[in-house]
């Protein structure tokens, strides 16, 4: 039973990972029909689950953190669109959980959430933006976030509020910015400018 599934799991993942480590799978695969064994077959076998769902996961980290001519992303983009989707994914939550607190009839209420819910996804778009670095992307998290710091500022000179949440949203918003207007940020996002031809 054990067996077949690691089978299965081993076969999934030869057809995922790359040439060179399908082989390897591959070849594990028919090293584990030789050993007659089945507890020593059983540790062969986990064995090479693990490894190779630690090297499919690491091929997957790198083709998101790597632009489409194979650079490394930087460090500070992959957190700023990390914070975006996060973020977007909270807001998003935020919404689905009060939804059972809807007290207006749904046709009142269905254009507003509507227009939350876009909103909400805003963040989210932007930081997968990011990761492809695209500069309109780049504009919008700029935007973005010069209106949220603006409204958190807001927030905390006339609510009556702790002023630690704020203060650390308007910090945490001026290093997005400060970053996103670093001239060798600026440079990576205008040397990925993508080109659409309509013919």
């Amino acid at each position: 039973m054990l067996e077949s599934i690691l089978l299965r799991i081993l076969t999934g993942l030869m057809q995922r990972l790359p040439e060179e480590h399908s082989v390897w799978c591959k070849a594990l695969i028919a090293e584990a029909a030789e050993i007659h064994k089945s507890g020593e077959r059983l540790r062969w076998m986990t064995g090479g689950v693990v490894v190779a769902l630690r090297t499919y996961a690491l091929n997957r980290i790198d083709a998101v953190t790597t632009d489409l001519d194979g650079k490394r992303l930087p460090a500070m983009v992959l957190i700023i669109a990390s914070y975006q989707v996060l973020f977007s994914l909270v807001l998003v939550g935020l919404l689905t959980f009060q939804l059972g607190r809807v007290r207006e009839s749904w046709t009142d209420a269905l254009p507003v959430l509507l227009i939350a819910f876009f909103v909400a996804i805003v963040p989210g778009v932007l930081g997968f933006g990011l990761l492809i670095l695209d500069d309109a992307a780049r504009w919008g998290t700029l935007v973005f976030s010069i209106a949220h710091a603006l409204l958190a500022f807001h927030r905390l000179s006339t609510a009556p509020v702790s002023p630690t949440l704020p203060t650390m949203r308007i910090v945490f918003d001026a290093f997005i910015i400060a970053i996103l207007l670093c001239p060798v940020i600026r440079r990576r996002f205008q040397d990925r400018a993508l080109q659409l031809n309509l013919r």
